[in-house]
């Protein structure tokens, strides 16, 4: 019972206690104010060594060069978007104009089982029979309303989506803005943010930074592999079952599996729904197979491939990223354990014991 009597262990509590706090109200309360200005950060150190690449070598003027890299990181991310896009749009118009015939499939089974309800009904008792009929005339009933109210629905979003582009736009153009003059002027804003430190601490508040932006890099490389790991599994999966097109799909697929709340099911499950209702049950199995297969190793290598990336054991990362997500949704769940791990640098770099391992 040492432990309880060690004052050092109720102040490990208290910290992280005041880190968990803090961390859920930032994320609940204070991180939409700010997310373009961190963005915009984290933007400004990524190109910092380009920057400084075209200062040194060029002799560009330091805004010129922080102008010059956003202009062509700008340009590589339309050029890369437009490409995508075509490539979806042509994938898109192909489902279009195979839309008559897979309707035509799925027009069959439905007629078929109608047929065979209706029939199943008529067999009924009496009794039975007239409730069963109402039953079934309310479900039939439903679902022909059913496609009207998903269009009503699908184009309620139209003026929500129109009505949040002003504020999309605004935040746009608020990161690139914030990340431009933070790299125009990262030299002098780096020492002055070292200035608000004692001197004693400015090497300690030099090396936390130093780590925390190492440690997002390696978080962008965590994520970077799942994602590249899940595409390949799906476009793998996808050339076994031989379908007219695997690239977009297991590309849109496994970049919808990295927000957490939606993954794999949302477009897997119902894709082996319609392949089922079609008839073509090879590729409904195949599908489950793949969706199944994904989900076991996301799930287990997911926990512990970010927690060794973050330096952090698996179950560890597992409750930063509930936490996150309960304080902060999909955002949180991201954040939140890259903010577990700042947490952990701070005290490593502030504390002359360290905590335990995470």
């Amino acid at each position: 019972m040492k432990i309880l009597n060690d004052p050092v262990w109720y102040k490990r509590i208290l910290a992280w206690s005041a880190i968990v706090i803090g961390g859920c109200l930032f994320f609940k309360f204070f991180l939409p104010f700010v997310l373009p200005l961190l963005i915009g950060v984290l933007i400004a150190c990524m190109m910092e060594p380009a920057v400084k690449v075209l200062q040194s070598k060029f002799r560009l003027p330091r805004f010129a060069g922080a102008g010059l890299v956003m202009v062509l990181g700008i340009g590589a991310g339309i050029f890369l978007i437009h490409r995508i896009v075509r490539r979806i749009l042509a994938e898109a118009g192909t489902l279009i104009d195979q839309a008559p015939r897979l309707m035509g499939k799925l027009s069959s089974p439905f007629q078929r089982w109608q047929e065979n309800i209706t029939a199943w009904i008529q067999s009924m008792p009496p009794p039975l029979k007239g409730t069963f009929e109402s039953a079934y005339d309310q479900v039939l009933k439903e679902s022909s309303a059913l496609p009207g109210e998903v269009y009503n629905t699908a184009a309620g979003w139209i003026p929500e989506l129109a009505g949040s582009l002003p504020s999309a736009i605004l935040f746009l153009f608020t990161l690139i803005l914030s990340a431009f003059l933070i790299s125009g002027e990262y030299p002098r804003l780096s020492q002055k943010a070292l200035n608000l430190f004692p001197e004693a601490l400015s090497s300690k508040v030099l090396g936390l930074k130093n780590q925390t932006i190492k440690t997002l890099g390696k978080w962008a490389k965590a994520q970077g592999i799942m994602m590249g790991l899940t595409f390949l599994l799906l476009l793998s999966g996808f050339a076994i079952l031989r379908l007219d097109a695997i690239f977009v799909p297991a590309l849109l697929i496994s970049l919808i599996d990295a927000l957490p709340v939606l993954g794999l099911g949302i477009c897997l499950l119902p894709w082996a729904g319609v392949a089922f209702l079609t008839g073509d049950i090879e590729t409904a199995i195949g599908l489950l197979i793949v969706y199944g297969t994904a989900v076991v190793i996301r799930g287990v290598l997911e926990p512990k491939l970010i927690g060794s990336q973050l330096g952090m054991k698996a179950l560890t990362t597992v409750a930063a990223m509930y936490i996150g997500f309960k304080a902060g949704g999909v955002v949180g769940i991201i954040l939140f354990p890259i903010f577990a791990v700042v947490g952990k640098q701070i005290w490593l770099s502030f504390s002359d014991r360290p905590p335990p391992a995470s």
